[in-house]
């Protein structure tokens, strides 16, 4: 059963991504991309952020800045190699 925080009315799409994307241009000095995904669970916003080492924990402040829910979407904070997002970009 879906959880009932992410059953909110959620921003536009595009006006969602934007947002993200200013917020994390304000915390974060690495590359990074903004997309959404569907899966078995429902819908929701991703933060990719390439980081140099996908197993280290990210720093509890630092995550903290990433709510469960963004504008009504469920969000989740995916740690990727250098380099992925342009490769996955090209592809």
């Amino acid at each position: 059963m879906a959880n009932l925080a992410f059953n909110k009315k959620k921003a536009p799409q595009e006006e969602a991504q934007k947002s993200l994307m200013d917020h994390i241009a304000e915390i974060w000095d690495g590359t990074f991309w903004v997309n959404f995904f569907s899966g078995d669970n429902g819908a929701g916003i991703q933060a990719v952020l390439e980081v140099e080492d996908t197993s280290k924990s990210m720093d509890p402040d630092f995550r903290s800045k990433f709510p469960a829910v963004w504008m009504g979407w469920r969000l989740i904070v995916l740690k990727v190699p250098i380099g992925y997002i342009e490769f996955m970009k090209n592809k």
